[in-house]
């Protein structure tokens, strides 16, 4: 039987610490690296991470607040990356676990589908409202290296959230952590 301790003080402090980190990456970092036309999109991470770390309705809640940041800090049309990132927290988060740590290899792909989702429809978003010039210079220059971006810019998150397999993650202190750094203890 292993002893479980849950540091929901260090979880919380480490979240923040995630939320500030990701913010500052898409002010200062994402917009200056791009490929193409895409950029790498830090609140879709910061988003898919807290539902695959926390889920359920903390996972929900932070992806509406990262889709309103991104929204609120760029030109496209507010409330689209807000709405968008809440459906795929919703969908992300639904099993209300810990599956970064649980499922790295899963929650990579489940990560890519997300990506691809969020951005084809925040692309056609944009050309609906206006605000792209046309549809191949939105799937080709825009879509795919925007995925590849934001691919890319996942992996500290998977890297971090993974460790600790079959302990808790780094980050979400969740069960299996434990007061030595994710080692079980033998009772």
């Amino acid at each position: 039987m292993a002893m479980q301790v849950k540091n929901t003080t260090r979880t919380r402090h480490v979240q923040w610490a995630a939320a500030v980190l990701s913010l500052l990456v898409h002010l200062a970092l994402a917009p200056n690296v791009g490929l193409g036309a895409g950029r790498a999109n830090a609140m879709l991470c910061l988003a898919a991470y807290a539902a695959l770390t926390m889920g359920g309705e903390a996972g929900v809640i932070m992806g509406f607040v990262a889709g309103l940041a991104y929204d609120l800090t760029t030109t496209g049309p507010i409330g689209l990356m807000a709405l968008e990132l809440t459906v795929a927290s919703f969908v992300l988060g639904r099993e209300v676990r810990n599956r970064l740590a649980d499922d790295p290899p899963g929650s990579a792909r489940a990560f890519l589908a997300c990506a691809c989702c969020v951005e084809l429809a925040y692309a056609i978003g944009l050309l609906v409202s206006g605000s792209s010039a046309g549809i191949f210079e939105l799937l080709v220059a825009r879509l795919v290296p925007a995925v590849i971006l934001d691919c890319v810019l996942f992996v500290p998150y998977l890297v971090v959230g993974s460790r600790g397999n079959r302990g808790g993650s780094a980050f979400s202190g969740g069960a299996g952590s434990s007061a030595l750094g994710g080692k079980r203890l033998r009772g």
